[in-house]
């Protein structure tokens, strides 16, 4: 972190105490993310992870989450519990696969409607 003047940040965060080191290091932000579950697979699932290294995070970087989201209602699952954004690996890998660009920019489109529609049901005006 010392050796750029970009900000950092970390991905990999499975703990409140993961946390603690990354923002000790001078990381702007990290990713709570078991990487899909690939590198391990008995590795907890990042979203249950969310709430308490957002706890210990206590503003002091940005947090944002991966690791086996693949809908709308996923993402706003993850927004409400804090996170500042959601990483998506698969499902733009899948879009840009089956159509390309244009795949890609129409999953981001479906995801944007599912999203807006699933925050009026639950009654959610802004994230």
């Amino acid at each position: 972190v010392r050796q750029t003047k970009l900000p950092v940040i970390v991905k990999g965060v499975l703990s409140p105490e993961d946390a603690e080191l990354a923002i000790a290091i001078g990381a702007k932000g990290i990713v709570v993310s078991n990487h899909g579950g690939r590198q391990c697979d008995c590795a907890p699932p990042a979203v249950e992870l969310l709430p308490e290294v957002i706890d210990r995070v206590a503003g002091r970087c940005d947090v944002f989450v991966d690791s086996g989201f693949r809908s709308s209602m996923d993402i706003l699952k993850a927004l409400v519990l804090g996170a500042k954004g959601v990483l998506l690996g698969r499902p733009v890998l899948h879009a840009l696969a089956c159509d390309g660009a244009r795949g890609l920019s129409d999953m981001f489109h479906c995801i944007e409607e599912n999203l807006m529609d699933d925050m009026r049901a639950m009654g959610v005006r802004s994230v």
